[in-house]
């Protein structure tokens, strides 16, 4: 069962990624998304949030807190998913569109 489970990482793990992405631009309208991706700077701000950014929050978070390794390593996956939810939620409550994918006035 082990084997089975270190298998399916290899597929899972991609497709966890993928559906976390479609899940927030499918909802959005093309024109919201396409006046962001327009903008290069914003772009590589979002890019620099959700790639450095937010997955170095979570290695320090689980570094602080001592989570166990298998969890660890589950809460980094999910950290570095492009649009994770953690910044849909900060881009809902600092009250800018959900299409922006981050938290835009911490800028």
């Amino acid at each position: 069962m082990e084997e089975f489970f270190q298998e399916s990482v290899g597929w899972l793990t991609p497709l966890f990624v993928v559906s976390a992405m479609l899940n927030v631009g499918l909802t959005q309208k093309p024109a919201n998304i396409l006046r962001h991706l327009r903008n290069w700077q914003y772009l590589a701000r979002m890019a620099l949030v959700n790639f450095v950014v937010v997955p170095a929050l979570m290695i320090f978070c689980v570094e602080v807190f001592g989570v166990e390794a298998p969890y660890a390593l589950g809460l980094i996956i999910f950290s570095t998913a492009a649009g994770a939810p953690l910044l849909v939620k900060l881009t809902e409550r600092s009250q800018n569109e959900i299409a922006a994918g981050g938290p835009c006035r911490w800028y």
